[in-house]
């Protein structure tokens, strides 16, 4: 099919090459050699069609070099550079495709835009597999990856053609070619320069719960006061905390959210570059991307953050009052939930209206068509083990199992309270065996080293009893330090250092063992003594780092952590993690061509993504974080004289 293309190229060149006319050799004869057999194909699928009689319009324009049917054929995709560094997404020239506006004896015959996505037959990905591990020098194991490729071609087509009427031209067409590959046509893949965009059945309700929203706020003063911008953006920027020992939290949830955001972005490049495979093969096995494999372990560390606060907070609590445990679960969907539903309802209601291009139909399969059709796993907390493939909002996987683990906060704080040694005894058993789980489930699948890049690890990365570790190392040390505000805790000098050096020996050695992991051969028990491990060798790292600044034992580390700075960003963590793939995703929609990945183009576009990324953080923490948190200290008030201590 290449040559064929390189053919009617060189045809249309030689037909108007006023140097290649001869007396023995005529270009068009050779151009004739692919209009007939385009023709026939028309007639033959769509014949008597408005469709038909426009693309035959189309093919003789480009016969007699007519500017308009140029465009259209030069606005489809060629084969691009890249193929062999895994470029899979062919678009062509979706600004030329749509700008094309012609009038032809009385007809109008414009340009349309769709973007039309295919597989390759097995023997065929065989054969490009081999070809890619032979430039590549890759392991056979990662061979998978070439298996869940799917390519992606940009198709100029005139607008009276429907992509039922393009299938037909393609059954015909992989019959007379022997194309190997299949592919699905839907209409929501086409776009046209007046397109209309079609409100979801979900937009009505949408717009008059924020209708109602917006009068709730004006017949209560209270709840006014709590929705002011005003005074909830004093509060922003307020380096104030109320609980001054765990400030140092702030500064290791920014750093760790950070670290996500910049892998996000990554990720995200990788599948709209022209050399995809680069990354995977090579650029990700080099020694300073080994910070990029291991981002999984800032996930963990909210985990352990998260188990802290549940026991430091509860216990302190319960400390000042007896609690009402259904009020407790009830303060932890206010918390949560009103964000949640508003970057939901942006992604269903509002991206549509923010994207236009080649990339709308991947964008918006990920922000607005999965949330329509799985919107309650999310909100139910359970996107984790259903429907986990088509998550909406891709990355609330953490929230439900940070969710799912917090329904064992009341029995947890119970037990502290009464039997705190028994408790810890219960709480090494569940993870040991949360650990024998994960053991059983990497040998039984053969998983790699990799926890994040790795395509199947679903039964590990998202499941809730492989972070059961993460999450009780937190609960651990978060008692530790409610122990330390009624019995401060003593820490030699010697000790401390000791501490530190092995920390910080830990820290490197998990983040860059899997350098070291490449170069060797593939051991299934090696392997799954990392899985089993690094999570737990991680959490009681990073938990000693937050302990021994609490507690006062590393004032330096503890007032970098405290800055000022990482205050003010710390109360917009929540905000932006659930913010931060949205503003990816609809920034990637306006692009018209792949990029190159590299690492100077992460971090390059890293620092214009992040400022976006802050101000909608922003938006997200005035209008419906900070009001939450001002209502429930007014309704905390009418049941209690005393206030809930702050801490996160």
């Amino acid at each position: 099919m290449q040559l064929r293309s390189i053919f009617l190229i060189a045809a249309i060149f030689l037909s108007h090459n006023p140097y290649a006319e001869s007396k023995f050799f005529k270009p068009k004869t050779l151009l004739n050699f692919f209009v007939q057999p385009m023709i026939h194909v028309v007639n033959s699928s769509l014949n008597g069609t408005k469709c038909a009689e426009d693309l035959r319009k189309i093919v003789s324009g480009v016969y007699n070099m007519e500017i308009w049917a140029m465009e259209m054929l030069d606005a489809s995709s060629k084969f691009d550079m890249g193929l062999l560094t895994g470029n899979t997404k062919l678009y062509g020239n979706y600004d030329l495709c749509i700008s094309v506006q012609n009038n032809v004896k009385g007809s109008a015959v414009d340009g349309q835009y769709c973007t039309i996505p295919f597989t390759l037959d097995d023997y065929l990905k065989k054969d490009l597999y081999n070809a890619v591990a032979i430039y590549q020098k890759n392991k056979p194991h990662e061979s998978v990856i070439i298996d869940q490729m799917t390519y992606y071609y940009g198709l100029c087509i005139p607008t009276s053609c429907t992509l039922p009427n393009v299938a037909k031209i393609w059954s015909k067409l992989k019959i007379l070619l022997h194309l190997p590959a299949q592919t699905k046509f839907q209409e929501s893949q086409c776009y046209t320069k007046d397109r209309k965009i079609q409100p979801s059945k979900i937009d009505p309700y949408i717009f008059t719960i924020y209708d109602v929203y917006i009068r709730s706020k004006k017949k209560e003063p209270n709840i006014f006061v709590c929705a002011s911008w005003y005074t909830n953006t004093k509060k922003l920027l307020s380096t104030h905390c109320e609980n001054d020992t765990l400030k140092c939290l702030y500064g290791v949830k920014v750093i760790s959210s950070v670290w996500i955001i910049v892998t996000h972005l990554a990720i995200t490049k990788v599948h709209f570059s022209v050399n995809p495979l680069y990354a995977a093969f090579e650029w990700l096995h080099r020694v300073e991307n080994s910070v990029f494999s291991a981002t999984p372990f800032a996930v963990d560390t909210f985990f352990s953050i998260s188990g802290m606060l549940v026991v430091v907070v509860g216990l302190k609590v319960f400390d000042m009052r007896p609690v009402h445990w259904a009020l407790l679960y009830m303060h932890r969907i206010l918390r949560i939930g009103p964000a949640l539903l508003a970057i939901i309802a942006v992604n269903v209601t509002f991206v549509k209206y923010m994207v236009e291009g080649p990339y709308v139909v991947h964008i918006l399969h990920e922000l607005k068509t999965q949330c329509e059709n799985n919107w309650w796993t999310t909100l139910f907390f359970v996107n984790n083990f259903v429907r986990n493939s088509e998550r909406c909002v891709p990355h609330t996987w953490y929230l439900s199992i940070d969710t799912q683990l917090y329904l064992a906060t009341p029995l947890l704080i119970y037990c502290l309270r009464k039997k705190p040694k028994l408790t810890f005894l219960g709480i090494t058993l569940i993870c040991i065996l949360s650990m024998l789980y994960t053991w059983h489930v990497v040998v039984k699948n053969n998983y790699g080293f990799i926890m994040y890049w790795d395509v199947g690890v679903e039964g590990i990365y998202f499941s809730t009893i492989s972070r059961l570790p993460a999450w009780f190392v937190g609960t651990f040390f978060g008692y530790v330090l409610y122990r330390d505000s009624h019995k401060k805790i003593r820490i030699s000098k010697q000790v401390n250092s000791a501490l530190w050096a092995l920390v910080l020996s830990t820290i490197v050695a998990l983040v860059f063992y899997h350098k070291i992991s490449f170069q060797g051969e593939y051991k299934e028990y090696i392997s799954a003594f990392y899985h089993t491990f690094c999570r737990l060798f991680w959490c009681l790292s990073v938990c000693y780092i937050i302990l021994s600044c609490c507690t006062g034992h590393s004032k330096l580390v503890d007032s970098f952590l405290s800055h000022p700075v990482f205050i003010v960003m710390g109360k917009l963590t929540y905000s932006l993690y659930l913010v931060h793939l949205t503003v990816i995703f609809v920034v990637m929609a306006h692009r018209k061509h792949l990029g190159y990945f590299s690492s100077f183009e992460i971090w390059f576009e890293f620092c214009g993504h992040f400022m976006i990324m802050l101000i909608s953080a922003t938006l997200l923490f005035l209008v419906f974080e900070a009001p939450v948190f001002s209502f429930l200290k007014l309704k905390t008030r009418k049941y209690s004289n005393q206030n809930y201590k702050k801490v996160t």
